[in-house]
């Protein structure tokens, strides 16, 4: 009989240890109806990760990136820090590969704000800010996954840089637009580079003594042109006080068209939380939308024109705000232009699409919280929204948690017509070759110095499902064996 109550007492504890698994699961759940899929962890560490950033190449192979810190337990909250470590995930055929370390600095060096781009020729291309610098990989889509694949890192530019945004110019080139925010140089700048060579930076704007740029937004239309935004502030002070804008006509060999969007002149019309975006729809249509006001209420303006003319400023909606440092546009495969961001109330994550002359009623496809006085605590705290398209109509979404400091992986299909992808060649396993930075004109030939960090050792190419279920059940299993094991070693020791 003793035996029988051990053993029921076994499984009912058990199934409560299961309960409480899913239970905590439950906080990461897209509503139903939506279309979209659950939300997964990415990054499933013990360490603080954030900044994450997401790009889909020819072969509809989904890379997601992040900054890690591996040396210190998570630090979430108001902001979680910047890691050592640039970490990364393919999709593949609906399968993760284990998350690897491209680039790690040690406890003293720090890796954050990743940016990458997928080209035409199947690469992938990794930007990071390491200390006071930019750095630059590369890999084959089709090959990535493996750390060996990828080049070793180059300098493309230094100083006390805060942001930086990368676009792809076509025909094997690209620029990264970047911050600095301190010192004689302070301003922002553009440097354009390729897998052979890197030119020399070039001045966007230098503003005011005692004025620099703070956040950064960056788009290349279809004629070609390049449009950046970006918010002016009084460092060290990180409020922002004024929206700027220019545009290029030549792949950023000269900027031009200079304006200011909006000055914050009262607190009613504060820019204090605007970290502004520009998106690209077609070849003239252009977007700017911005965050202003005692609150942080949502604005936006558009050209029709390439940047040369625009509309007038207005405030999209008058009752949905928040600020969450979110980036995330994306153009389907029928030309509709989608944005994806944080609102409240109720507070959740929103898709709003554009109608052609005004942004449609904001869909929310998962629920922070459903009141001002309800606790979000059980939810993910979502901020830093990324996303990218693949194959024309597969949307993919990456964020981080702002309490627990994990990213996240959510993605739905959109009603436009799928685009065929194309087969990845077989893997060659070579490494691709470094780049070779070009000499400044009209001096002696010099090199820009190739970072430290050398790449991690090769990790073989496990791959986990991608259902949240599985993982859950991996948590669950092993908990249950070492109660029941617990349970016999004690029954034993009665006997």
């Amino acid at each position: 009989m003793r035996r029988i109550l051990l053993l029921i007492q076994t499984i009912l504890l058990g199934i409560l240890l299961a309960a409480g698994q899913f239970r905590q699961a439950a906080y990461a759940q897209a509503i139903s109806g939506t279309g979209w899929s659950d939300p997964i962890n990415l990054s499933q560490s013990e360490n603080t990760s954030s900044s994450p950033v997401v790009t889909a190449d020819i072969y509809g192979y989904v890379h997601v990136f992040w900054s890690e810190d591996l040396d210190q337990e998570v630090q979430g909250g108001a902001a979680p820090g910047a890691g050592n470590a640039i970490m990364y995930r393919r999709l593949a055929n609906g399968l993760w590969t284990d998350a690897v370390d491209l680039a790690y600095g040690r406890s003293t060096a720090i890796l954050h704000s990743p940016a990458a781009v997928s080209t035409a020729d199947g690469y992938v291309h990794l930007v990071w800010i390491q200390n006071f610098t930019i750095q630059y990989s590369s890999a084959p889509g089709w090959d990535a996954h493996r750390v060996k694949a990828w080049s070793l890192p180059v300098e493309l530019a230094q100083g006390q840089i805060g942001r930086v945004r990368l676009l792809d110019l076509g025909e094997g080139q690209l620029i990264a637009i970047y911050t600095i925010l301190f010192g004689r140089d302070a301003g922002l700048y553009a440097v354009r580079f390729s897998q052979d060579s890197v030119d020399l930076p070039v001045n966007i704007w230098t503003g005011p003594s005692g004025f620099a740029p703070q956040d950064i937004g960056a788009a290349v239309d279809q004629r070609g042109r390049l449009h950046v935004v970006w918010s002016v502030a009084q460092p060290p002070s990180p409020a922002a006080v004024e929206v700027q804008y220019a545009n290029s006509l030549d792949g950023g060999l000269t900027w031009s068209n200079n304006q200011s969007i909006v000055t914050q002149t009262s607190a009613q019309d504060g820019l204090q939380f605007a970290v502004p975006w520009v998106a690209a729809r077609g070849e003239d249509e252009i977007h700017l939308q911005w965050a202003q006001g005692e609150r942080a209420y949502r604005w936006h303006q558009y050209s029709t024109d390439g940047g040369e003319n625009w509309s007038q400023r207005y405030q999209i909606w008058p009752d949905l705000l928040s600020q969450t440092n979110s980036q995330a546009t994306v153009v389907d495969s029928s030309g509709t232009l989608y944005w994806l961001d944080v609102l409240r109330f109720p507070n959740g994550m929103y898709l709003i699409r554009w109608g052609g002359n005004a942004w449609q009623t904001p869909e929310m496809f998962f629920e922070i919280e459903s009141v001002t006085s309800e606790a979000a605590s059980e939810r993910i705290n979502a901020h830093a929204l990324r996303a990218t398209i693949s194959s024309g109509n597969q949307l993919h979404l990456v964020f981080q948690d702002q309490d627990r400091a994990e990213i996240w992986y959510m993605s739905r299909t959109l009603p436009s017509g799928a685009v065929p992808t194309e087969a990845p060649p077989a893997p060659t396993h070579m490494i691709p070759a470094t780049v070779t930075p070009q000499p400044a004109a009209a001096t002696e030939a010099s090199s820009i110095p190739v970072n430290s960090i050398t790449p991690a050792p090769p990790y073989d190419d496990n791959e986990l499902m991608s259902q949240p279920g599985v993982i859950t059940l991996m948590g669950v299993f092993p908990v249950f064996l070492l109660v029941s094991i617990i349970v016999l070693i004690s029954f034993r020791k009665k006997i």
